[in-house]
């Protein structure tokens, strides 16, 4: 693929992003998983692994949190003690994948361009 061609798709693969970021919780996982993988592909060095990984990982938490939020939600307002066992739980679940989040986040932000200093050439 010539670099024009890989421009075109990069292009189009930030317009499917953008637009799938929009359908929110509604978005194909599958989908994202598979454009992050062209992505991947296409951006040939630009980026570390550690970058994809880092998005691979809060792409799975996010669907983890999504699941689990269901699985709340079924819960309802329910005293079983089964159940309010079963809330603590995801709660506790919940927030280590928080905190595996914030941690890919941080890899990912790692990243991006540092603003230059004030009065320093760019």
């Amino acid at each position: 693929m010539g670099t024009e061609e890989r421009r075109k798709r990069l292009g189009q693969i930030r317009t499917e992003l953008a637009a799938i970021t929009a359908q929110g919780a509604q978005a194909s996982p599958e989908r994202v998983q598979a454009l992050l993988t062209e992505l991947e592909v296409l951006s040939q060095g630009r980026f570390g692994p550690r970058y994809f990984q880092a998005l691979r990982e809060m792409l799975e938490g996010s669907g983890q949190v999504q699941a689990l939020n269901r699985e709340l939600q079924g819960l309802g307002s329910s005293t079983a003690p089964k159940d309010v066992a079963r809330k603590q739980a995801i709660l506790a679940e919940l927030q280590a994948i928080s905190a595996r989040i914030s941690a890919a986040a941080a890899n990912v932000q790692a990243y991006t361009r540092r603003p230059a200093a004030q009065g320093s050439k760019p």
